[in-house]
């Protein structure tokens, strides 16, 4: 007597939703697929279930739940215990309607950053969008740049809303990232005063993995320091003026990053006190010994307090060469200045005091 073995892959199944309008048909996800197998012989031996979502199944009874918008097709194999197999497709059997997007981020370029761009495309039927970025912070914006300054694995996801709140969550690719090099720097007293000891301290973050340290005090001469650890650095500014600080540190991976501290620094400017008009190309002019200036205007009394020399927006250096208004030369003596004005950084300024013109 032949035996013929003759599996048959028959299913029940039931869908089950929120948002269904008809049969098998749903306006926004998620929907709950629950199945069956029937089995028509004992011998049927294994199942597998693809449910078209990118998941499958080898149980007898299943479940799925479908969380994205899309048009679904499920399949059922089973195979007995002699090798037969049958299989079923129902084309199509779903259908789950809202709104659609592409999640895409894109990692830095560079090794050193730890700065995303999280971004969206093909989207459909979307109103809104709300990206989590996993370390508590999030955003509405469709695209955005975040960085992640802590080491960490994160697990950003987008969800998207359509007109009927219909909302569809996307899981992104798992984030992991080391600590970011972030560089920081106190500068202390600030506001200070010329030619007082100002002390800069290294705050940044992470420092351990640091190797180097490079101080820019952002003066005139444009003083700088290389350090292989962050000691305290002390400067003294020698005019009054806001200036930039600047600390850059390297780390051991040859990362690098800065951070810029204004300076306030306020105090009288140094002039001479004496000044000779013989035209040697020596200390002819009275004059300041720094341009940076916006501009400023300028008075000169006699001893009897009357005016001799007095100018308005002038700028550069020069203050007075002795002459009178007229050009005709002044007599050597003592002779009171006064300088008022604004510097380049449009802070305000005044300066001061008693010059000698001495012709000789």
């Amino acid at each position: 007597t032949a035996f013929v073995s003759i599996p048959h892959a028959n299913l029940n199944y039931t869908l089950a939703g929120e948002n269904q309008n008809a049969s098998n048909v749903f306006n926004c996800p998620p929907v709950t697929l629950s199945a069956d197998a029937i089995n028509n012989s004992s011998s049927i031996y294994s199942h597998n279930w693809i449910f078209g979502n990118s998941n499958s199944s080898i149980l007898a009874s299943p479940s799925a739940t479908y969380f994205q918008p899309g048009t679904y097709t499920l399949i059922l194999s089973v195979m007995d215990q002699y090798g037969c197999k049958d299989d079923t497709t129902l084309v199509d059997y779903l259908i789950i309607g809202g709104p659609k997007a592409t999640p895409i981020v894109t990692p830095p370029l560079d090794f050193c950053e730890n700065t995303f761009i999280f971004s969206v495309k093909d989207t459909s039927n979307v109103t809104s969008f709300y990206w989590n970025f996993g370390d508590l912070m999030s955003s509405t914006l469709d695209s955005i740049a975040h960085g992640y300054p802590v080491a960490g694995t994160y697990n950003p996801t987008l969800t998207i809303y359509d007109k009927e709140n219909c909302s569809v969550k996307y899981d992104t690719d798992i984030i992991t990232v080391l600590n970011q090099l972030t560089a920081k720097h106190t500068v202390n007293p600030n506001p200070g005063t010329t030619n007082e000891p100002i002390t800069f301290s290294d705050e940044s973050l992470f420092k351990d993995s640091i190797v180097s340290w490079y101080w820019e005090f952002g003066d005139f001469n444009n003083s700088d320091k290389l350090s292989n650890d962050n000691t305290n650095q002390e400067f003294s500014y020698k005019y009054p003026y806001t200036y930039a600080s600047v600390l850059t540190v390297t780390d051991k991976f040859g990362c690098q990053s800065s951070d810029t501290v204004l300076v306030k620094i306020s105090g009288a400017f140094q002039t001479a006190n004496v000044f000779t008009p013989n035209n040697d190309g020596v200390n002819d002019i009275f004059q300041f010994d720094i341009d940076i200036f916006d501009t400023y205007d300028v008075l000169v009394l006699n001893r009897w307090g009357n005016v001799v020399y007095n100018k308005k927006g002038v700028t550069g250096t020069y203050i007075w060469n002795g002459t009178h208004n007229d050009g005709n030369e002044c007599t050597d003596g003592v002779y009171f200045f006064k300088v008022v004005g604004t510097i380049k950084d449009k802070t305000p300024f005044e300066s001061s005091g008693y010059v000698t013109k001495l012709k000789g």
